[in-house]
């Protein structure tokens, strides 16, 4: 692709680059979420074995930190995945409208676009492949550790 239109490849490229970078910086923030809120289920279950069965206010200070836990777990989730495929359709809408103007002005031809819209496609299902992978991955892995650290 960089070599037939090096131009509209660059413009392409220009938004893989940014999921691969903000992928694990909002992982890393969902990681911490991750573990706060399993930290939070596990004082809840903890004053419930230790708590006077007449006596339910204890439990709610952190019930409501569990549930804002999982609000701020899903809001940062679903921004990530927002912003993950706002780049994820710019790249081929770039293709089109770059792509468009240069065939307008007879520097590209038409089947040009239509190639780079395939390779875009191809380029981009692999990398959120991988970034689906990582996320999942990633997750597991601070379960993981905090199982471990939980049976030391």
């Amino acid at each position: 692709m960089v070599a037939v239109e090096p131009r509209i490849a660059l413009f392409a490229l220009a938004f893989l680059i940014p999921q691969i970078i903000v992928t694990p910086i909002l992982q890393r923030h969902l990681n911490r979420l991750v573990e706060e809120r399993v930290g939070l289920l596990r004082d809840m279950s903890d004053n419930i074995s230790d708590a006077d069965p007449s006596d339910s206010k204890d439990a709610l200070p952190v019930i409501k930190s569990i549930y804002n836990n999982h609000m701020r777990f899903f809001l940062a989730k679903f921004a990530m995945k927002a912003l993950l495929n706002l780049l994820n359709a710019a790249g081929p809408a770039t293709v089109l409208i770059l792509g468009g103007y240069l065939v307008l002005q007879g520097e590209t031809q038409v089947g040009v676009l239509v190639a780079f819209l395939s390779g875009f496609e191809r380029m981009s299902s692999p990398v959120r492949e991988l970034i689906t992978f990582y996320r999942v991955a990633a997750q597991a892995n601070v379960q993981h550790r905090m199982i471990a650290d939980w049976m030391e």
